[in-house]
């Protein structure tokens, strides 16, 4: 075993340890920012920079108009050829001004329009249903850029999500000789959704994303 793996095993069984626990509060924040810097991993986009693809990440509808507002500061300064979001099912809230309960896609659509987005540059993905959500949505999309010759991706995802994002999607880019890029919107994570995200990191880093080779 190597040291890499021996202390993603150490710190695997101290989150789920604190998870059982239901410790959620008084944290110090050295704990905390440990927590995030684990999880972090993004790139700077400069402005003028190019993409074939930029997509965003699902997510809950408060997470979405995070990134959602994130994407649309981000195409004022970016090239890119399509924008992809991920195909939802479902309804939202009743709308008055609609006089019923929009789709999730027509939601987000009038989100991204709000932004500036033109609907035609958008496109709606579909993805195959699968526990592990992040490796599906890599899945879907990178065999997409596969098909269509694509090679460079903006991904768009929350700060605490992005190395979970970077790694799973750069390990199924790898076969199409892409390359990936992310970015973040400005959500804050509680302390129990960092505990969360670290022991998902080392599911993805320790047994998932090794069984893709």
């Amino acid at each position: 075993m190597s040291r890499k793996t021996a202390a993603y095993i150490a710190l695997f069984l101290a989150v789920a340890g604190l998870i059982g626990l239901g410790v959620s509060t008084r944290v110090s924040d050295g704990v905390v920012r440990y927590l995030k810097a684990m999880t972090i991993s993004e790139n700077v986009i400069p402005d003028g920079s190019s993409f074939d693809i930029v997509y965003v990440l699902g997510g809950t509808q408060p997470s979405l108009q995070e990134k959602y507002e994130r994407l649309g500061s981000l195409c004022r300064t970016i090239k890119y050829q399509k924008i992809l979001i991920l195909d939802r099912l479902g309804i939202t809230e009743y709308r008055k001004e609609a006089g019923r309960n929009l789709t999730n896609n027509e939601w987000s659509l009038m989100q991204l329009e709000r932004r500036g987005i033109k609907k035609q540059d958008v496109e709606l993905v579909s993805m195959t249903d699968g526990y592990f959500g992040t490796l599906s949505e890599a899945r879907a999309v990178t065999g997409l850029m596969g098909e269509r010759g694509y090679r460079t991706a903006l991904l768009i995802t929350a700060p605490h999500h992005t190395a979970r994002v970077k790694r799973s999607f750069g390990r199924m880019l790898k076969y199409n000789r892409g390359t990936c890029y992310v970015t973040s919107s400005e959500e804050e994570a509680a302390f129990g959704e960092l505990l969360m995200e670290n022991l998902k990191l080392m599911v993805y880093t320790l047994i998932l994303l090794p069984m893709q080779d």
